[in-house]
């Protein structure tokens, strides 16, 4: 669950930051699509472990969350598909954004701010400070300790991030991502 949660928080301040500066580096890609995989997989982890406990009805969830990281990871993974990514060369610039390309930086910073939203009305020790989001996992620990499986605040947050993506995915259509970005080079 803390590995959700930061990638959920971290996610959101690499699309400020992107959204600030209109360039996505090469780091900037390397940790989205590394996040979105995380969201996906842990996503699907603790959604198929409340359906295996009971917690939930099988058909209470469709995996759009998953489906939506999925997308969202293999959007940036384009990116760097073809690069060697390491320590040294994170701040070079892969791609300038152009206007289409801001936008769909736009509607995915709108949809992790939802998947924001599910973190802190569900999970504790995330707080704001300032402009952004602190998880601190100490808090995290020492609040839920042994109980974190049998409290149910995971399964309420799995079930609230499902429902802010439906909600979102009913108004906007994320298959935009899988148009090839480099049509899209500056």
């Amino acid at each position: 669950m803390q590995e959700l949660v930061n990638a959920i928080v971290d996610s959101q301040k690499i699309y400020r930051k992107i959204l600030d500066i209109e360039v996505i580096t090469k780091g900037d890609a390397y940790f989205l699509t590394k996040n979105s995989g995380n969201v996906m997989v842990l996503y699907q982890k603790n959604n198929g472990l409340a359906k295996r406990f009971e917690l939930i009805n099988h058909r209470s969830t469709q995996n759009k969350t998953a489906g939506a990281a999925q997308d969202i990871s293999a959007f940036f993974g384009e990116m760097i598909r073809e690069e060697s990514i390491d320590s040294s060369n994170f701040g070079e610039v892969s791609i300038k954004l152009n206007t289409d390309i801001k936008q769909k930086v736009i509607k995915l910073k709108e949809l992790n701010s939802l998947w924001v939203s599910s973190v802190k009305d569900n999970v504790f020790g995330v707080t704001k400070k300032q402009d952004n989001l602190i998880f601190n996992t100490q808090q995290f620990r020492e609040h839920y300790g042994e109980n974190s499986l049998s409290d149910e605040f995971w399964v309420n947050f799995i079930m609230d991030i499902e429902s802010n993506t439906q909600k979102y995915l009913q108004d906007s259509d994320l298959s935009i991502l899988r148009m090839s970005y480099s049509n899209n080079k500056q």
